[in-house]
């Protein structure tokens, strides 16, 4: 878990601290944005998702432990391997794919989020 490699980023390599770069491969579906009940997925919500200052700020529990741990914030070098999305509601119907609508909606709320990230750790992380 995110949690036990920045413990031990700050415990025990503490010398490397940028000296080195970390891949956080991440894969973030975005499961506190999509209401089952209803069938409806918010881009809005991942627009804002693990966001520092929006009430959606922990909104994936790995991510939000990567920022709560204080490693994104103190300096530790890191870039996203991976920032891929899965798209819950299209899995049930559609024949589990989604439409080209959804898809491009998806493929722009994520990069929105993740350069949105970028900015927020700009010169930290």
């Amino acid at each position: 878990p995110s949690t036990t490699v920045a413990h031990d980023y700050t415990s025990h390599y503490g010398a490397y601290k940028g000296k080195f770069n970390s891949d956080i491969h991440h894969y973030f579906n975005w499961a506190g944005c999509i209401d089952y009940g209803a069938k409806t997925f918010s881009v809005q919500c991942v627009c804002e998702s693990n966001l520092p200052g929006t009430s959606r700020q922990y909104e994936d529990v790995d991510w939000a432990r990567w920022m709560q741990s204080g490693v994104l914030d103190q300096g530790w070098r890191f870039y996203v391997g991976e920032w891929s999305a899965a798209l819950g509601t299209a899995h049930n119907c559609q024949n589990g794919v989604p439409t080209t609508d959804q898809a491009r909606s998806l493929w722009r709320a994520q990069k929105w989020g993740y350069l949105s990230q970028y900015m927020h750790f700009r010169g930290k992380a």
